[in-house]
């Protein structure tokens, strides 16, 4: 009984003992716990902070910077395709595609059209008409937007634009060549004579401007006539030796035309009449009698008897004639004023409508944006051009080596023994399997952990106060 008492009394005290070591125990890794909650509050605010900077530099700093990246590369890339196009289509190296790229680049800058559209106009009125510098620019520019005035394709118009100057160029060239030997009166050396008359026939760019206002004219026309732009410059290239021969000028025959067009007369039927009416005059005593001596002459009188016949009959009868199967319809075109051009060229003349005025004029917001495009790709393209050279001289042969590598392995793999290779496909095998298992295992020994450092002592510490 009393060694029993005293164990009690012993076993009560070392109780006491431990219950307070335990309570203090308990107090300590509270005020940790606290602690920890408020280092993981505060890890937990730096972290979401840090969060948003990333999300905000991500968002307004580095997506802006790639946008701007691709929008160069993207610039950099059309400009440089365009430039091949002018390269593929001209033959020009060095300097002289320098000089085109020069020229393309600025018409670019004024125009809403793209840039491979750009790059034919330049490229096709350089090498059809010879052109360099600013008068291939002008030209260009006047091309282009002739062709998104009349729906026409760049390619298209350019062609029949340059037919058309080497059909009728020389119609106006002429009067220079008049000029130019008025000038043999006060230069005796014939080889001065020829040299100045050469340089007063095609002085540089002349024929640029030259076909720069036949297309004014043409155009002018088209709008008081409602004639298709492209009908009747190919209708003049066909029929220009032919008219130019009778004496017919290029005002002339296009207004001509273009009235025959309005009275119902498609251009290419009143050239099939008109070409037929000066096969007959060439015949031997048309002309004597007609009382003429010229093919003009020819026409004139032709159309005035025409105008002037007493009866619709006598008049298709003149038609049936010299104009053949068109004789009719162009009789009577002809008897409502359609070969009386005179007044018409003058007032065509003396209108003050262009087609780069007109162009101006019409602009939409489409087109507007159009420009404000093509002087963005031009404003971007140097940095895209650094960019992709960039790529070429660094990227590029990393990912060159990064292939070698890969063949270089391929053939080891190749040339190992059957067996060596399963072992390795095993291997292999079992490290891809592994690995996600390591990943789950990481994940459990984790969440191990944080129950431990949560709630695993203060339990312990429970369990034993409470025993």
């Amino acid at each position: 009984g009393l060694f029993e008492n005293i164990r009690a009394k012993g076993f009560t005290r070392v109780r006491v003992d431990i219950s307070e070591y335990t309570r203090g125990l308990a107090n300590m890794v509270k005020d940790a716990n606290i602690t920890m909650d408020r280092v993981s509050g505060s890890f937990r605010k730096i972290g979401s902070e840090l969060e948003s900077v990333g999300k905000t530099i991500s968002l307004r700093v580095g997506a802006p910077i790639a946008a701007l990246g691709t929008a160069a590369f993207f610039a950099a890339g059309t400009i440089d395709e365009a430039m091949d196009k002018i390269r593929a289509s001209t033959g020009k190296t060095g300097t002289n595609l320098e000089a085109l790229g020069t020229s393309f680049r600025n018409v670019l800058g004024k125009v809403p059209n793209a840039a491979g559209e750009v790059a034919t106009a330049v490229g096709d009125l350089s090498r059809r008409m010879d052109l360099t510098g600013k008068d291939l620019e002008e030209l260009s520019e006047q091309m282009l937007h002739l062709a998104r005035l009349t729906g026409t394709d760049v390619g298209g118009a350019v062609r029949t634009a340059t037919q058309l100057f080497h059909a009728w160029g020389e119609d106006a060239m002429g009067r220079l060549k008049k000029d130019a030997f008025k000038l043999t009166e006060t230069i005796d050396d014939l080889g001065n004579v020829i040299t100045k008359v050469a340089k007063v026939s095609r002085p540089a760019g002349e024929s640029g401007r030259i076909l720069g206002k036949q297309l004014d004219f043409l155009f002018k026309i088209t709008q008081r006539t409602g004639t298709s732009m492209s009908e009747l410059m190919g209708t003049l290239v066909d029929l220009g030796p032919i008219l130019r021969t009778g004496g017919i000028s290029f005002k002339d025959a296009a207004a001509m035309l273009a009235k025959f067009d309005k009275a119902g007369i498609s251009a290419s039927s009143a050239a099939f009449g008109l070409r037929s009416a000066l096969d007959k005059l060439s015949e031997e005593g048309k002309l004597a009698e007609l009382g003429v001596t010229t093919l003009n002459e020819g026409l004139l009188v032709l159309f005035k008897r025409i105008k002037d016949a007493k009866t619709p009959t006598e008049a298709a009868a003149l038609g049936f004639e010299f104009f053949g199967s068109r004789g009719l319809a162009l009789a009577e075109a002809i008897r409502k004023g359609a070969t009386e051009v005179r007044e018409f060229v003058r007032e065509v003349d003396n209108s003050k409508e262009t087609v780069q005025r007109a162009a101006e004029d019409t602009r939409s917001f489409a087109e507007r944006w159009g420009e404000f495009r093509n002087k963005l790709l031009l404003a971007m393209e140097p940095f895209g051009d650094q960019l992709q050279r960039a790529f070429k001289d660094v990227l590029f042969p990393l990912f060159l080596r990064g292939i070698d590598l890969l063949q270089q392995l391929t053939t080891w793999f190749s040339n190992l023994s059957p067996g060596v290779q399963q072992a390795i496909l095993i291997v292999g095998g079992l490290a891809v399997a592994l690995g996600p298992l390591l990943i789950g295992l990481s994940a459990l020994a984790a969440a191990v952990a944080v129950v431990a450092g949560a709630g695993v002592i203060g339990l312990v510490i429970a369990a034993i106060g409470a025993w």
